[in-house]
């Protein structure tokens, strides 16, 4: 199923696709404590997720890629086999994760394939139009998602990807009530402060900040079914710097 999001927007919602994990790294997994958290997040499997973000991500020989790190590095290393000889960098501002991150490459013995940086996300440290390809997967909740953005188009260069992948939430009542909750259970019971703090955004609102970035087209995949008007989705995102 596609559907157009709004009129003057270049933005779609589908569902479904596959690709498959690169035979040379093939015994490369995520780790199982992070695929079960999210999971539980998502109700997807993780591997499943990654395939169709390489699917998307157009991935070829040479190509400049920034990863912006989650505590599992299986996303980065798969891309490190299908862009050789070019460049995957990953970047992280919390030392800890992107040092999980870094243990996982150096257990399948390609930690010295990536570049590994610690910096803001908000305030990327790098030249204009320095990277082909830029990925965000599972943490742009807890970003300032329109520096970000704002932040990607300027590192990406002409006919750049940049690739989200995270959940999309209807604007409704109950979801208020839904995010809420949210925040007071990530805040005083889990005492998660990054998390009680997220940001989620509808799939206008995403269309909207990525076009008035300058990214065009943008196209929104769900990648599961909606059951209600209040369905969470947790969704593809592909913008293109012109």
């Amino acid at each position: 199923m596609v559907r157009e999001v709004s009129g003057p927007l270049n933005a779609m919602v589908e569902t479904n696709p596959s690709s498959s994990l690169h035979p040379a790294i093939e015994d490369v997994r995520p780790d199982r404590a992070f695929a079960r958290r999210f999971r539980r997040r998502t109700g997807l499997d993780l591997v499943t997720v990654i395939e169709r973000i390489l699917a998307e991500a157009d991935l070829r020989p040479g190509d400049r890629v920034l990863d912006i790190a989650s505590s599992d590095a299986t996303l980065a290393l798969q891309m490190v086999a299908r862009v050789h000889p070019g460049q995957v960098t990953c970047l992280c501002p919390i030392g800890e994760i992107l040092g999980e991150a870094y243990e996982q490459a150096r257990a399948a013995g390609l930690e010295e394939s990536i570049d590994w940086r610690i910096a803001a996300i908000e305030e990327l440290p790098f030249p204009d139009q320095t990277f082909d390809v830029l990925t965000c997967s599972s943490s742009f909740r807890l970003l300032d998602g329109r520096a970000f953005i704002a932040e990607a188009h300027r590192v990406l260069s002409s006919g750049g990807r940049l690739l989200i992948a995270e959940s999309t939430i209807p604007h409704t009542r109950l979801n208020e009530w839904r995010l809420a909750w949210r925040a007071f259970y990530h805040q005083y019971v889990r005492k998660d402060q990054a998390e009680a703090a997220a940001e989620f955004y509808s799939v206008d609102e995403l269309a909207e900040m990525l076009v008035d970035a300058g990214f065009q087209p943008v196209v929104i995949r769900g990648l599961q079914r909606p059951w209600t008007v209040h369905s969470w989705i947790f969704s593809l995102i592909k913008a293109i710097k012109p």
